[in-house]
């Protein structure tokens, strides 16, 4: 299992990533599960019909920007952004299928924002496009606007767009060390880019035989595990 001489050993790859996000996120060990998880998803989620937002629900000064800089190394075409235009974050996704971590989603409102809102809206799935008119060439031209995104926001960000959300509650962390730990350091940055690099090889070598997967298989054999754990409880 390598491609060229690299090893894509999607367990291990898991476990670097819960490692990472459990060293910079003071969260419950659950919510770094998800993260890693999603995290591998960002590269293969082309193959899916549909692919759900991250929706970092976080208090003032709970460290949502933390999360947002852990996360956007790591996943596929990470963008790390405040505040986007509608016109910036279709084309960021339609040039190079960006993953879009937003910061201070909370400022995105249906009066200022309506345009961005409505790419949000439906750019969690598979054929969302945006369309425009180029007035040099006398067409409209759609972008494609569907790729993964997480939203970091102090408030609600409205039943709509939450629908197409896994909500992850982030709050202040009362553990000093986490906020003397930067994501951003030249080292630390430099190990994520090569969990990034491994992340990319895995998808070119395992994405083909995960998408193949019967999904309902899998569902009968974790309902069969659960079962089991059950009767011997």
């Amino acid at each position: 299992d390598k491609f060229f001489g690299t090893p894509s050993d999607g367990a291990a790859l898991f476990r670097k990533l819960k490692d990472r996000f459990a060293y910079f996120c003071d969260m419950e060990e659950h919510w770094h599960t998800l993260l890693a998880l999603w995290a591998m998803g960002t590269h293969i989620y082309t193959a899916f019909s549909a692919f759900p937002y991250i929706f970092l629900w976080a208090e003032a000064g709970s460290g949502k920007t933390r999360v947002l800089k852990t996360t956007s190394p790591l996943v596929h075409m990470g963008k790390h952004v405040e505040d986007p235009s509608a016109a910036s974050a279709f084309r960021m996704v339609d040039a190079v299928n960006a993953t879009l971590c937003i910061d201070e989603a909370d400022k995105l409102t249906p009066d200022q924002n309506a345009e961005l809102l409505g790419i949000l809206n439906t750019g969690y799935e598979q054929g969302a496009t945006v369309a425009r008119y180029n007035v040099d060439k006398r067409m409209l031209e759609e972008f494609n606007a569907y790729s993964p995104k997480m939203l970091a926001s102090n408030r609600s960000l409205g039943n709509q767009l939450e629908s197409r959300c896994l909500r992850i509650p982030v709050q202040r962390s009362s553990d000093q060390s986490f906020g003397e730990r930067e994501p951003n350091d030249d080292g630390h940055r430099a190990s994520a880019l090569d969990i990034h690099q491994d992340l990319t090889i895995w998808a070119i070598d395992k994405g083909s035989e995960i998408v193949s997967l019967d999904r309902h298989e899998i569902m009968a054999k974790y309902r069969d595990r659960f079962k089991d754990r059950k009767s011997v409880v």
